[in-house]
């Protein structure tokens, strides 16, 4: 599970530098999982609204972006319906 923060972490890091620059963000994380990023160059801040994954946001709040477990299923929600509806039509169809 730790590997998979830490790559959370990255993936939203790399992308974060991409989008805003070399602005440091904040780093929210779930309490439990603070202990995954201990180490890192930023301030990692636990935060009880935060599931399985990482947050990051500017320290002026202009910019804020999620890569948890939960927002990533968000966005590939069309994409499992679209996939779920074929499963389940054209097997009845059959």
């Amino acid at each position: 599970y730790g590997a998979i923060i830490r790559a959370l972490f990255g993936e939203l890091e790399r992308d974060w530098k991409e989008v805003v620059g070399e602005e440091k963000p904040l780093v929210y994380v779930a309490p439990e999982d603070a202990r995954f990023l201990e180490g890192v160059a930023y301030e990692v801040i636990p935060a009880d609204d935060v599931e399985a994954g990482v947050v990051f946001e500017s320290k002026d709040r202009k910019y804020r972006a999620e890569n948890t477990l939960e927002a990533r299923l968000e966005r590939l929600k069309p994409e499992l319906l679209v996939a779920l509806k074929r499963i389940l039509f054209e097997e009845s169809l059959q």
